[in-house]
């Protein structure tokens, strides 16, 4: 009678209806429309506010292409890459080997990017404001 027990309640857990896991996709998969970007120099910082006929927009593939289109002062240029996240940090690599890593962070639908930028001893923040499609 015991075995039959055992027996019976393994049958019953070994039925039971399992829940398929979810993939694991990263948040910062999608499109990104970039709205704001802030320059930072010093103590100084400066905003523009993308809209009219100024636009960017991120895409960062599941398979971990990238690419950034964007038109500002109707001058349009485009690039894409692969990226790659450590931790709070992505690491783009461009269609012509140049590799960034900036600091990221998302809440919500709204994806803050911040690279610093050092050229000839002055180190310049910019930091892009997105928002997901």
């Amino acid at each position: 009678m015991k075995k039959l027990i055992l027996l019976s309640i393994l049958f019953i857990v070994g039925c039971e209806e399992s829940t398929p896991t979810e993939s694991s996709v990263h948040p910062l998969v999608g499109i990104w429309n970039v709205t704001e970007i802030t320059m930072t120099l010093g103590s100084v910082s400066q905003t523009i506010t993308l809209e009219g006929n100024d636009s960017a927009t991120i895409i960062f593939g599941e398979n971990n292409t990238a690419s950034i289109t964007s038109t500002i002062d109707s001058e349009s240029s485009a690039d894409s890459g692969t990226w790659s996240v450590t931790g709070s940090y992505i690491t783009v690599i461009s269609s012509d080997a140049d590799t960034e890593i900036w600091t990221y962070s998302i809440s919500g639908n709204i994806l803050i990017l911040i690279i610093e930028e050092t050229e000839d001893g002055v180190t310049m923040e910019l930091e892009y404001k997105c928002e997901k499609q």
